[in-house]
């Protein structure tokens, strides 16, 4: 009996010293919370005129309270539907201002209902025709009407065929569309520029010639002279 008295007095003191050490350390955070992105992420399926549904993604900053601006970006090569773990770096700027993100995949691309016709066509004088401006002007209506704490502003960026994306929400403005950044924009393969001179001093393409400038003249190569700088001396 003793020897279990001496025992359990042993454990107490041992769970007695234990205690307050553990209990004054703090506890590492959960893997999960520990890697929590700044933004929170949303994937909803937008609604177009013709009843297409279109696949977009919503980030909303995690430290910012109140109504935000949307910066919207329309592509073909597909949208994550999660949060990045940190801030992108070319973000950094737009962060301090504060920003609703939102991202979407074009018509027939990834999870984007209809048909990916990799076309620059629009129709601002037919009211029942289906483009990228009028998927642009559905997308952004749904947004400013349906994305909580928004401000009704909204802003296009991109770059390349993204770039594209958002030129041609100008050819059909939705009136909340307050700003537009088409960076290297793509256009048509097959659009050629008429024949002549253009800005910079180069002719049209297909010519095959250059426009020289006023008054320059025409240089002309020594007799015998193939027109090339002879190789340098070994």
């Amino acid at each position: 009996m003793n020897r279990l008295k001496s025992a359990g007095a042993i454990a107490a003191l041992v769970l007695g010293l234990a205690t307050p050490v553990f209990a004054g350390r703090p506890q590492a955070a959960p893997a999960a919370e520990a890697a929590e992105s700044p933004y929170t992420a949303e994937e909803v399926m937008v609604p177009m005129r013709d009843g297409a549904r279109l696949q977009t993604v919503i980030l909303r900053p995690r430290n910012r309270s109140g109504a935000l601006p949307i910066l919207f970006s329309r592509t073909p090569y597909g949208v994550t539907a999660t949060a990045p773990k940190s801030a992108p770096k070319n973000w950094a700027a737009l962060d301090k201002d504060g920003y609703i993100y939102v991202s979407q995949s074009m018509r027939g691309r990834f999870k984007s209902d209809g048909v990916f016709t990799l076309s620059t066509a629009v129709h601002p004088d037919d009211p029942n025709a289906i483009d990228e401006a009028t998927d642009a002007y559905d997308s952004i209506d749904w947004l400013v009407k349906n994305v909580p704490n928004n401000n009704g502003k909204v802003g296009m960026w991109g770059v390349s065929y993204p770039g594209f994306a958002a030129a041609v929400a100008l050819a059909h403005p939705h009136p909340a569309l307050k700003a537009v950044s088409p960076q290297a924009a793509f256009r048509a393969p097959f659009t050629r520029a008429p024949p002549g001179p253009r800005p910079g001093g180069r002719a049209g393409r297909g010519t095959g010639a250059r426009a020289r400038r006023p008054g320059r003249p025409r240089a002309r190569r020594r007799p015998g002279s193939s027109g090339r700088r002879p190789a340098p001396a070994p």
